[in-house]
């Protein structure tokens, strides 16, 4: 695995779509048991919670427990898993989230 190579495309996934990327940043991370990628996976939530409005809490918490969940699987304290809160956002911002939150529950494996 060439560790450059792999920030470079969590990059483009930052650029690309960035509502899914703690998501898909935290999956890379605990296959690749890469801590460094873990605490990106963790701002891109917090970042994406600033911006989510009504729905800020609930995406908080599924991140939270996804973090955990991530550090767990690699020998990490689930501890730092807490999405801290941010100011409120643009109110279509929530909408995206919104629909980000669903599209990975669907997707999310069972």
């Amino acid at each position: 695995m060439d560790a450059v190579a792999v920030a470079a495309d969590l990059d483009l996934l930052d650029a690309s779509v960035a509502i899914e990327a703690w998501w898909w940043t935290g999956e890379v991370a605990a296959a690749f048991a890469n801590p460094a990628w873990l605490d990106r996976a963790e701002e891109r939530a917090a970042r994406l919670a600033r911006q989510a409005g009504s729905y800020a809490d609930g995406l908080r918490r599924a991140a939270g427990q996804r973090l955990a969940a991530w550090r767990a699987a690699i020998g990490l304290s689930a501890s730092r898993a807490y999405i801290c809160p941010g100011p409120p956002a643009h109110p279509a911002a929530a909408s995206l989230a919104a629909r980000s939150s669903a599209v990975s529950r669907a997707a999310a494996p069972p």
